[in-house]
């Protein structure tokens, strides 16, 4: 449930449905080194040495939004998104 809330609000931030001071703290890897590679669209991943920064929101909602899918992140609505996201979820829970 965790996964499926921060998957959430990482695409409402990346898709400017959130106040800017929320989205502006999500940065993309382009944006600090200015070129265009295959992992400039990813989000820079913050760095934290501890386990607990590495409980954060903002650490965990970047780590997620890195491992999914393009598919995902390419969705125009969030009730789209909330679907597609759904059906994968639970299409990987009955093939584990």
């Amino acid at each position: 449930q965790l996964y499926f809330r921060n998957a959430i609000m990482a695409f409402k931030c990346l898709t400017g449905r959130v106040p800017e001071y929320l989205s502006s703290q999500f940065i993309k890897r382009e944006e600090i080194s200015g070129r265009a590679t295959r992992s400039s669209q990813m989000l820079n991943i913050p760095l934290f040495k501890s386990a607990s920064g590495q409980r954060t929101f903002y650490y965990r909602t970047v780590s997620i939004w890195n491992s999914m899918d393009s598919c995902f992140k390419t969705l125009e609505s969030v009730s789209a998104f909330k679907f597609n996201l759904k059906r994968k979820l639970v299409k990987d829970f009955m093939d584990s």
